[in-house]
C-alpha cells in the first residue's frame, strides 16, 4: 500500500514553489518534476465527450 495516495496541486502551485525556494538543487528537482509530470497531466485531462484536451 502506497504511503501517499492522493495529492492534489496545480501546476501553478509548483511553479510558485519554485520561485519561493532557496535552495537551487531544491528548485532544479522541482522544475525537473514539473517538465517530467506535465505531459502525463496533460494527457490524462481529455474530455471524451468533447474529443479536446484542455490546455
Amino acid at each position: 500500500m502506497a504511503l501517499l495516495e492522493k495529492v492534489h496541486t496545480s501546476l501553478e502551485e509548483l511553479e510558485s514553489l519554485v520561485e519561493k525556494t532557496d535552495d537551487p538543487l531544491e528548485r532544479e528537482g522541482l522544475k525537473a518534476f514539473i517538465d517530467c509530470v506535465t505531459p502525463h497531466l496533460v494527457k490524462t485531462r481529455r474530455l471524451p465527450s468533447w474529443g479536446k484536451s484542455l490546455k
